[in-house]
């Protein structure tokens, strides 16, 4: 602090507060969504010298944590008052006009995940004296050393916007920060800045941030799947739960490993969990070429995740013997507890598919470690046979009529959605104005759900031969159902920070899916290709979204990415 026009003494107060509490949204009429209230229960809290610490309980879990600060200025402490759940110091210097003054604060903080519980508050005042004594100026140095290490690797530069640059360093230091690094802890869906989910881990971390980390920090990238590793045993357990006594079945969200999710269509039923985490750990293995780590522990995850795969369908007569999978929600939790929805089946194969190569991949590295996998799930031939049988025979629903690949069986036939009966202010979150059943029975798409599998699988889909015309019906008739309840806010919507996540999503598939039209016959472009477009950098405006909003009603889709990316 540098006074400018005062002489004298200045008063700093440090305070720790114990008496925290969540403060999450009430209103969500799915479940009694929480917690709410005071959580931690305060088992030791006192001064010593210039340090506070406090060690405290969670009311559940019965997980015990400490944390502490100390105090380092240049003047002296004239006060020290601990209360019941609050505490704090008071420091007194005199400062002259055009001087400066310095206070700094450390904290530290652990749990008894990390050790013993009755050497954490020992642990934290150990550390925090090692901070007194190295600084602020050398915690800085190191942080910045930290950083540059990172920016060299997954900076993002952008020319001539400002904003924007800054936009997306932050959205890359956000995901940096949050992620876990002890194999034993993942990312919670809000990371460390906001309350929302509690803190819980969901697909997110495996589909939307742990490939940005493959690409750019490959050890931080194995450290979050190491994570889903040292919980498969819980996963074990889940999927007995549901009725499959092989396998594993992950949790929709979780913290330790164990469900937490109360909603059950939702959350349970969006088995696509189980294929999302072995995508991710097979992305890794492309990417890394890490065979070690194919031995040591991803093969194990892939092969138990796929047969609660070969568990839940089965084959229907109804559908020409093909294997269905009934009663599952897909990403679009606007439709909840569907039958084939073509995300989850699509995600499934691929599952079982990647486990059969991890198979054969660990055995040609390492026969003895593949026998020893193999008597440990005690894997039969006869299981692998019929995982074969489910690749060359999943069902995918399909219309006939228009020729294209619904969401899911009922699709095609739930009610249009009419977005003149909604009023503006109930549209942001159905959920939270209208009752399930409700949103259930629209035609409607809260998030990306067919689309996205298409975008993760595109190469694996020439078996289906999705061509031209099934991805004009998704251009037109699938994401204009989105499109046209934009189409109400493009009027005022002045900045990016309006966009919901969910928008920049669906507006991201389709500049994906127009620009993958090119150069192809009648199946998708080749993974490379999509590769190269998930890279790109899609700037949203006003200006764009209504381009795109123009360019479906037109019904021309010539030079498709000479337009977006003029538009763009």
């Amino acid at each position: 602090v540098t006074p400018i026009n005062f002489e004298g003494t200045v008063k700093f107060s440090s305070y720790v507060e114990a008496g925290v509490e969540n403060h999450t949204r009430k209103t969500n009429p799915l479940v009694d969504y929480g917690p709410f209230g005071k959580h931690l229960v305060v088992e030791e809290l006192k001064s010593d010298e210039d340090y506070i610490l406090y060690q405290g309980e969670t009311k559940n879990s019965k997980l015990s944590m400490a944390c502490g600060s100390v105090v380092v200025t240049d003047g002296h402490m004239t006060e020290c008052v601990i209360g019941e759940e609050d505490g704090h110091t008071s420091y007194e210097v005199y400062a002259e006009e055009g001087k400066e003054v310095t206070f700094e604060k450390m904290i530290a903080y652990t749990s008894e995940l990390d050790m013993p519980k009755e050497e954490i508050l020992p642990f934290i005042r150990a550390k925090l004296s090692e901070a007194k004594v190295l600084g602020y100026d050398k915690y800085e140095a190191l942080q910045k050393e930290k950083m540059d290490e990172f920016w060299s690797k997954a900076d993002i530069k952008i020319e001539g916007d400002e904003e924007l640059q800054q936009g997306i360093r932050f959205n890359l230091f956000h995901i940096m920060q949050s992620a876990g690094r002890d194999g034993r802890t993942g990312m919670g869906a809000k990371g460390l800045s906001g309350e929302g989910y509690e803190g819980h881990y969901f697909w997110d971390t495996e589909m939307y941030v742990l490939p940005v980390f493959v690409y750019t920090d490959s050890e931080l990238a194995k450290q979050l799947l190491n994570y889903r590793y040292d919980t498969l045993d819980d996963a074990r357990d889940r999927a007995k739960v549901l009725g499959h006594m092989k396998g594993a079945l992950y949790p929709w969200r979780t913290i330790n490993g164990k469900e937490a999710s109360t909603y059950f269509p939702l959350g349970t039923a969006q088995y696509h969990i189980n294929a999302d985490i072995a995508y991710a750990f097979k992305l890794y293995l492309d990417i890394t070429g890490d065979d070690q780590y194919l031995i040591d522990r991803a093969a194990e995850v892939l092969v138990e995740t796929a047969r609660v795969w070969a568990d839940v369908g089965c084959f229907a007569e109804c559908k020409d013997n093909k294997y269905c999978i009934c009663s599952v929600t897909g990403p679009d939790e606007y439709n909840a507890i569907v039958d084939n929805n073509f995300y989850t089946n699509l995600m499934a194969r691929e599952n079982i598919r990647s486990a059969m190569w991890a198979l054969d991949r660990m055995k040609s590295l390492d026969e003895d470690a593949y026998n020893k996998l193999v008597e440990k799930l005690e894997l039969e031939d006869e299981e692998l046979e019929y995982w074969e049988r489910i690749i060359n025979n999943m069902y995918f629903p399909f219309d006939e009529k228009l020729q294209i690949y619904p969401q899911d069986d009922g699709f095609m036939m739930r009610k249009p959605w009419d977005e003149s009966k909604i009023p503006e202010e109930k549209r942001h979150l159905l959920y939270e104005n209208y009752h399930p059943l409700f949103v259930y029975r629209q035609k409607m798409s809260k998030q990306a759900d067919a689309i996205l599998g298409m975008l993760l699988h595109s190469k694996s889909l020439r078996e289906t031969m999705i061509s031209i015309r099934q991805l004009h019906f998704i251009i037109h008739h699938y994401l204009l159902v989105f499109l046209e309840s934009l189409q109400a806010r493009l009027d005022t919507m002045k900045k990016l920070t309006s966009i919901s996540h969910s928008q920049q999503e669906w507006i991201l598939m389709i500049c994906m899916i127009i620009s993958m039209q090119e150069s192809m016959q009648l199946t998708w472009q080749e993974h490379g290709r999509v590769l190269y477009l998930v890279s790109q950098v899609f700037v949203l405006t006003q200006a764009n979204l209504q381009f795109i909003q123009n360019f479906l009603n037109s019904g021309s889709h010539t030079n498709s990415v000479l337009n977006i990316m003029v538009a763009i």
